[in-house]
């Protein structure tokens, strides 16, 4: 009986949950944002480029993680705008190579913000839904970084 119990065990596989994977997430995301920081007040750009990238995908993940509800129209909206902020912190990285990216990057940017604005607008209308809460700390996350790195520019 003991054996077969310790047998199930072993050999069940130890998947985390949303919630560990959501916390991960926001952590990494914190730890990548200081690490990006630093490394612009230090001008390393190798370390800057490895670590940009990164930080809207972890952004996308714990919001991904972190929704109580199935997904609908609100998770689409979000996924449209962090995917095309990535797009453009991407195509702004890659303008030192090929300057015709820096108007790509900005139109990445542009469409990145009408989806932010039509997720603000959907979850202002829904405040209902937990999704709209989600979002809210999210929005707060982001806030957190933009003073930050405002912050850093003064």
């Amino acid at each position: 009986m003991v054996f077969e119990e310790i047998q199930r065990e072993l050999l069940t596989p130890c998947i985390m949950n949303k919630d560990k994977i959501s916390a991960f997430a926001l952590y990494f995301f914190y730890i990548n944002a200081i690490i990006n920081l630093f490394a612009q007040v230090m001008n390393s750009s190798v370390l800057e480029y490895m670590t940009k990238p990164l930080i809207m995908l972890t952004l996308l993940v714990y919001y991904l993680t972190g929704r109580k509800t199935q997904t609908n129209n609100l998770t689409y909206l979000m996924i449209g705008a962090i995917l095309f902020s990535w797009g453009g912190d991407m195509l702004l990285m890659a303008q030192h190579f090929y300057e015709s990216l820096f108007v790509f990057g900005l139109a990445s940017f542009l469409v990145a913000h009408l989806f932010y604005i039509a997720v603000y607008n959907k979850a202002v209308s829904s405040e209902k839904s937990d999704d709209s809460k989600h979002f809210i700390r999210t929005r707060i996350v982001f806030l957190i970084f933009i003073g930050l790195a405002l912050i850093y520019m003064l």
